[in-house]
């Protein structure tokens, strides 16, 4: 087998280019970079207006095709047991304060 001697490939080329560039990110939907994103319940990203224009015609992602209110709703439900379990976890530090201070 043949060493390289401090010659680059054509590959080896690439993979720098690609290392010393961010990867940019494009909408699959008007297939442009420039814009406002938004990201769904599944982490796929597309433009705002893009997305709402979608979400007129289908309610599903439009890669994975999972239900996009269904993701919205799965959302919001964890955000309101996180902040119902930060309230609870309060309540309990306040108590465990005040049995502490009274003793």
């Amino acid at each position: 087998m043949e060493q390289s001697r401090g010659l680059s490939t054509s590959n080896d080329r690439k993979n720098q280019m690609n290392q010393s560039e961010p990867e940019k990110e494009e909408c699959i939907i008007c297939l442009e970079e420039e814009g406002e994103w938004r990201t769904l319940g599944c982490q796929h990203r597309y433009h705002t207006a893009c997305i709402e224009k979608w979400t007129r015609v289908s309610e599903r992602c439009p890669v994975c095709m999972r239900n996009i209110p269904e993701m919205e709703a799965e959302e919001h439900y964890h955000t309101a047991l996180q902040r119902y379990l930060l309230f609870l976890c309060s309540i309990i530090a306040v108590i465990v304060i005040m049995v502490l201070c009274s003793s």
